[in-house]
């Protein structure tokens, strides 16, 4: 987390606000530098999204797909490859090895 507030160029964070309070955490990162791309084949300028939701109250709207969909869109524009972990967390011991990885490419 210190590499990211120092801005280390590989990502970008966010805290999403609904009526002025957060409720979500953005971070787009470069997946190809990311211990993530040990799990699956890696092309260089990756990106990953990051998108924990919560508290309790500002889920279940629908919100979330709306707002991943839109950042999806904005990211394709500019980056050659999107990936997502479907199953990941973090444990402390690095990525939880059920982690899979997917990936979205602009629409020729």
């Amino acid at each position: 987390m210190g590499a990211q507030l120092a801005g280390d160029g590989r990502s970008n964070s966010w805290l999403g606000l609904l009526d002025g309070r957060p409720m979500s955490y953005w971070d787009v990162y470069r997946a190809d530098l990311d211990p993530l791309a040990r799990h699956y084949p890696a092309e260089p300028h990756d990106t990953g999204i990051h998108l924990p939701l919560g508290p309790p109250e500002a889920r279940g709207h629908g919100l979330g797909s709306i707002l991943l969909t839109a950042l999806a869109d904005h990211l394709l524009k500019y980056a050659p490859r999107l990936v997502g972990e479907r199953g990941g967390c973090r444990d402390g011991t690095g990525l939880v090895p059920r982690l899979a990885a997917a990936t979205v490419q602009p629409a020729a």
